[in-house]
This record gives C-alpha cells, sequence and structure tokens, in this order.
C-alpha cells in the first residue's frame, strides 16, 4: 500500500464485513481527534487485527508483538487501537464451520486492554487538596492573629485550643462500697 491514501484502500476491500468494521473505526478515530492521520490510526487497526488473529494460538506473544506496534502512541490513542480491534475479532469468525478458529484468548487479553486508565476519585483529590489548604492556612495563621483585634485573637485562640491540646480525662472518682 502506498504511504497516503492507506485508510481509503483498507476502506475498500473484497471483504464488506472488514469495510464495515473498518468505517466503524475510522469515524470513532475522527471523532476523537487522536490521530494526526487516519491512515496512521487504520494501518495500526489492521496490523493489531492481523496480529492477533496470527498468535491465536499464542495470547501472550500476540500482546507483545501488539504493544510493540503500539509503543509510540499515546495511552489514548492505545486504548481507542485495543478496542476498535477487539470489537472487530469479537464480531467476525475466522477459520472454516468445520474447524472455527478460537480467538477468545486473544479477545480476553485485548478486551483487558480496551479498558480506559481510572481518574483518581473525588474524594482522594480533595482530600489531598484540602490538607494543602490548611497548611497553606495555618503557615499564614501567626499573620492572620496579629490582625485581628486583642478580644478576636483570644476568641480564635480559645477556639483552636481543643484541636492542639488534649483533654484532661476525668478520672472516676473512688466509690466506697457499703455493704
Amino acid at each position: 500500500m502506498k504511504a497516503q491514501n492507506i485508510a481509503e484502500e483498507l476502506l475498500h476491500t473484497d471483504n464488506d464485513h472488514w469495510n464495515s468494521h473498518a468505517l466503524r473505526f475510522l469515524v470513532q478515530v475522527k471523532e476523537s481527534g487522536l490521530f494526526p492521520s487516519e491512515d496512521q490510526a487504520l494501518q495500526l487497526y489492521k496490523e493489531v487485527v492481523d496480529t492477533a488473529v496470527e498468535y491465536h494460538t499464542q495470547p501472550l506473544k500476540a500482546e507483545r508483538a501488539i504493544g510493540k506496534l503500539l509503543e509510540k502512541l499515546t495511552e489514548e490513542q492505545r486504548v481507542r487501537i485495543y478496542q476498535g480491534a477487539h470489537h472487530y475479532l469479537k464480531h467476525s469468525d475466522y477459520g472454516t464451520e468445520e474447524d472455527p478458529t478460537d480467538l477468545g484468548p486473544v479477545l480476553a487479553i485485548l478486551k483487558v486492554r480496551t479498558k480506559q486508565p481510572e481518574s483518581p476519585s473525588w474524594g482522594a483529590t480533595a482530600r489531598s487538596s484540602l490538607k494543602d489548604l490548611v497548611r497553606k492556612e495555618l503557615d499564614l495563621l501567626p499573620t492572620t492573629l496579629s490582625q485581628l483585634e486583642p478580644k478576636d485573637r483570644v476568641a480564635a485562640l480559645c477556639k483552636l485550643i481543643p484541636y492542639v491540646l488534649p483533654k484532661d480525662e476525668e478520672q472516676p472518682h473512688p466509690t466506697v462500697k457499703t455493704w
């Protein structure tokens, strides 16, 4: 295939099943704007599908080979290619009716790779941001307190004392037991 128009050639093969899935993938690529060229994306998509089928009996070898193909891409680009290849292979039949090719192990590996990396939870980021805010305010506390009126400064210190000094725990008073 020529360096240019690879996408066009990959969309017009003799296999209508491939053509429809390649077109579906191409539309997703264009919508996402993740790839600088459709040719690159579609070429890698085809190579991933071909590699998965070629090494279907050796899923770990397939995973390593596919990883090498996609190593220069961003995580989002890799996920997009994995998703497209997984979808195509999941809806395709290989082999013959008498002897179908089992793509199950390769599909399982591809499915794991189709998941988006999880973003940190709101709770984790909020807690971290709040800690940073409190640290900054504690650093500024002497300046802030010095700007207050004396009675307001005493009131603020009284409110802060329970957080700094431990409370005296009340000791239970000994009781006398009478018979």
